[in-house]
């Protein structure tokens, strides 16, 4: 497996791992018991895109609810994460197409944004109905999903920003 990969591998193991405790299904988190990058698929990163995805709507959500809220500041904070969230998606989205088409053209992470519009967009309007019928339950989960995706979010910024 090329270093690459594996980073990619590494980066989708670790996420997983930490959205995997968010959840519940874990209590405690020690090195040894993340998840070996060599046994994550790719499939597995698309997945996590996916995830990454939604999360972009929930916080795109988020901040537009602060900033009708009036408080500009918490909305353009809450769009970072929004953005980041994206830009994770694009990442691993690219990087996975890179690594199944090694002799293909390449892409830029643009070209998958159609990819993750209509997830965020989703995510985006079933955070409005969920607020519109006060589940706050359902709220509360998803902040709690994406809390925990911020972390693998971080380090794939840190990755796109080496690869410069």
């Amino acid at each position: 497996m090329d270093r690459k990969l594996r980073g990619l591998m590494k980066t989708v193991a670790r996420t997983f791992f930490f959205l995997f405790v968010a959840m519940g299904a874990a209590t405690s988190v020690s090195a040894r018991e993340l998840p070996d990058a060599d046994r994550t698929t790719l499939g597995e990163s698309a997945q996590l895109a996916a995830s990454f995805a939604r999360c972009a709507g929930y916080w795109t959500w988020l901040s537009e609810s602060t900033r009708r809220d009036g408080k500009p500041a918490g909305a353009d904070y809450l769009n970072t994460y929004a953005n980041g969230a994206y830009s994770s998606a694009l990442w691993l989205l690219a990087t996975r197409y890179a690594a199944e088409n090694a002799e293909g053209p390449p892409r830029t992470y643009g070209s998958f944004g159609a990819l993750i519009e209509g997830p965020r967009e989703l995510e985006r309007l079933r955070m409005t109905a969920l607020e519109e019928s006060g589940d706050i339950e359902s709220i509360s989960a998803a902040h709690t999903i994406c809390e925990a995706l911020t972390e693998g979010s971080e380090t794939i910024l840190s990755e796109m920003r080496q690869a410069r």
